[in-house]
């Protein structure tokens, strides 16, 4: 019973670092893509448009969701919330 309950720890926490390295990578990504838009946008020397400023705004906003999630976000809380333990909780073991 202990190794099953440490295996399903250990394969938690593994995913848990999976998500968190996702996580990362599309807020690279978000932060290059931002770049590239703000220097095409200086390199063009002309005012944007209200669809780029709308578009700029947006990936502000997804960045600054993605840093807050990354970084407030605590392991305890990632395993207190994690749908595998409220279902060991509730009584009922998935096959």
């Amino acid at each position: 019973m202990a190794s099953s309950c440490s295996f399903r720890i250990t394969r938690t926490a593994e995913d848990m670092a999976h998500a968190i390295n996702a996580l990362s990578q599309r807020v690279i990504e978000l932060e290059q893509r931002q770049a590239a838009l703000e220097l095409k946008l200086n390199n063009q020397n002309i005012s944007p448009t209200n669809e780029e400023i709308k578009m700029l705004d947006g990936v502000d906003h997804l960045l600054r969701e993605c840093q807050e999630l990354l970084g407030s976000t605590s392991t305890n809380q990632i395993v207190n919330d994690s749908p595998w333990l409220k279902e060991e909780d509730s009584g009922s073991f998935a096959a």
